[in-house]
C-alpha cells in the first residue's frame, strides 16, 4: 500500500521519542497543507522489504530507518540521473526568463534560494536523526534540485548586477548575490555535496548553516 511520511511532523515524533524505531506515516495527502508540511512518498509493497506496518483509519506507524531510506519524493524526476544535467536544465531555465527591471531578478534570486531552503530544511532535519546508513535516493534528487537552483541564481544575478542603478542590498543579501554573479557556488552546497555522497553517512549538521543565512538573507530582502 502508499503510505506518506509528513517530514517535519514524523522528525518531531522520533525526535522526542525515546523508541526511534517507527515514525509516523499518513494513508491520505491531507487536502490543505496548512502547516508547511513536506511529504515523502513510500510504497509498502516493495519486494522482499519489512516496514512492519502498523496502520489504522488515517495513518499508523512503519520501521523509520527502512522508511526514510525507501521514500521518494512526490516530484521526482526519474528521466535525469546526473548533477550536470539539473545544472544544465536550471541554467536554460533561467536564460529564457526576461523581466523588466532589477527588482524582479532580485525576486528572481530569492525565490530558487527559498526552494534550496525547502530541500536543505528537509534533508537536514531527517540526517539529524542520526538514524541512516547512507544517503537515501530523495536526498541525492534533492541536490541535485539544489544544484539546479544555484545554476538559476547565478544568471539571476548576474542580470541584477547589471543594471546600473540597483537597489542599495544589506551585507548578507549583497555577498551572497556577488558570490553568484561570479558563478561561485555557496560554500555550504558544496559541503553537502562532499558530506552527503559519502559512506557510511555521517551527518555533521552543515545545512543547519545554510538555513541561519537564508534567515538573515530573508531579513536582508524585506528590509529594502
Amino acid at each position: 500500500m502508499d503510505v506518506f511520511i509528513p517530514i517535519h511532523y514524523a522528525c518531531h515524533f522520533l525526535s522526542v521519542n525515546n523508541d526511534q524505531s517507527r515514525c509516523p506515516v499518513l494513508s491520505d495527502l491531507p487536502t490543505n497543507n496548512t502547516m508547511d508540511e513536506s511529504f515523502l512518498y513510500l510504497d509498502t509493497n516493495v519486494d522482499r522489504i519489512d516496514f512492519d506496518i502498523q496502520i489504522g483509519e488515517n495513518g499508523g506507524l512503519v520501521l523509520a530507518e527502512l522508511a526514510f531510506h525507501h521514500a521518494k519524493r512526490l516530484y521526482e524526476d526519474s528521466t535525469l540521473t546526473q548533477a550536470e544535467e539539473y545544472t544544465k536544465r536550471g541554467t536554460d531555465i533561467a536564460n529564457s526568463l526576461h523581466f523588466g527591471s532589477t527588482y524582479e531578478y532580485l525576486a528572481a534570486w530569492i525565490n530558487e534560494t527559498r526552494k534550496q531552503h525547502s530541500l536543505i530544511r528537509d534533508i537536514d532535519m531527517v540526517l539529524s536523526l542520526n538514524i541512516l546508513r547512507k544517503s537515501p535516493q530523495w536526498v541525492r534528487h534533492d541536490l541535485f534540485l539544489i544544484l539546479e537552483a544555484e545554476a538559476m541564481k547565478h544568471i539571476f544575478a548576474q542580470r541584477f548586477r547589471s543594471y546600473e542603478h540597483g537597489p542599495a542590498l544589506p551585507r548578507q543579501l549583497r555577498e551572497s548575490i556577488t558570490k553568484n554573479a561570479s558563478n561561485g557556488i555557496t560554500p555550504i552546497i558544496s559541503t553537502l555535496m562532499n558530506t552527503l555522497f559519502q559512506r557510511p553517512l555521517s551527518y555533521d549538521g552543515s545545512g543547519q548553516k545554510f538555513i541561519n543565512e537564508y534567515n538573515q538573507i530573508i531579513e536582508d530582502y524585506q528590509s529594502i
